[in-house]
């Protein structure tokens, strides 16, 4: 199965504090617009938000944020494949 993630790029970025009188570094993180395409195995897939805002799917220990095109056409094959409701954990007691 192919998916299509946004692509977030890290910065570090360091700035004087005037009242420390010191250098600190901070990291910023953002999305540059750009759109890898990964290979995924559907059986390898861990978590899928099924809420249209946030469009994650966890594939092992990794989160990645999906394009909405491709968070439609994962759902879609999720439900058809019957993984899509062994990852729905909001009906579980």
């Amino acid at each position: 199965m192919k998916i299509k993630v946004r692509k977030i790029v890290e910065e570090v970025k360091t700035e004087y504090d005037e009242n420390t009188k010191k250098y600190f570094k901070y990291t910023e993180r953002y999305e540059n617009g750009y759109v890898e395409e990964l290979e995924v195995d559907p059986l390898d897939i861990t978590a899928f938000s099924t809420i249209k805002s946030v469009r994650l799917i966890g594939v092992g220990k990794n989160l990645y944020p999906l394009t909405l095109k491709s968070w439609k056409q994962a759902k879609k094959e999720l439900s058809n494949l019957g993984i899509l409701s062994q990852l729905d954990y909001s009906r579980a007691n």
